[in-house]
């Protein structure tokens, strides 16, 4: 929800971890919500309860090409192009628990 309690859209995993310990998030705003740093917290943290599961080794999102915003929030948030574009979309992925330093 936004500040005003509105719903602002959501996030999540797609699927349970596979067996390689994978794990494909997707994420989605609402118009009104975009561009206000919402996305950027929820995405942060899913990511930071996916640092528990242990079971996880790494997270992906596939982005399509033209999406600007939802790239650039993954690369703040560590990821990095895994491969793409393959039929217009990128594939990102960060380790599920990133170095700090």
């Amino acid at each position: 929800v936004d500040d005003d309690g509105r719903v602002a859209g959501e996030c999540g995993t797609k699927a349970p971890p596979r067996a390689d310990g994978g794990v494909e998030i997707g994420y989605g705003l609402a118009a009104a919500s975009r561009g206000q740093g919402l996305g950027t917290r929820a995405v942060a943290q899913l990511l930071g309860r996916l640092e528990d599961v242990p079971d996880i080794s790494y997270v992906e999102a596939e982005i399509h090409e033209g999406n600007l915003a939802s790239r650039r929030l993954v690369e703040r948030l560590g990821f990095v192009v895994h491969s793409g574009p393959d039929a217009g979309y990128y594939r990102y992925r960060r380790p599920s628990q990133p170095e700090r330093g």
